[in-house]
Formats: C-alpha cells, structure tokens, sequence
C-alpha cells in the first residue's frame, strides 16, 4: 500500500474508534491537504465546526477484505 493509502487508513481507524479529531489535529498524522480534500471529497470523512468524523462509506471501506 502507498504512503498516502497507509495515511488515510490511519486517519479513518482513529475516526472509527471514536477518537476526536480536529482539523488541527490531522496535522499531528503525516497527510498533506491533498489526502484530506480527496477523503472529503469522496465522503470517507465530513468536517463540520473544525471537527472531522467518519461518515458511514467511511466506516464500511474499513471493513472491506
């Protein structure tokens, strides 16, 4: 898996697991702004009020085998 790929699991795990992230805190996670507007984009995450969560796509992706 890419370094990008490795990232945006990181990113939705934490999500999935109930931790709290705000935008400022994914710049503690190594992923550049490109990685989060695509995971926005194609709705694995929804920011709202500077908090990040994982939608219900995201979540199902992670249980993909």
């Amino acid at each position: 898996m890419s370094k990008l790929g490795e990232n945006a699991d990181k990113i939705l795990e934490k999500l999935n697991r109930g931790e709290k992230l705000s935008v400022n805190e994914l710049g503690k996670i190594p992923a550049d702004a490109a990685l989060l507007d695509f995971m926005k984009e194609w709705g694995f995450i929804e920011v709202k009020n500077g908090d990040v969560r994982i939608t219900d796509f995201g979540s199902e992706l992670l249980t993909l085998k």
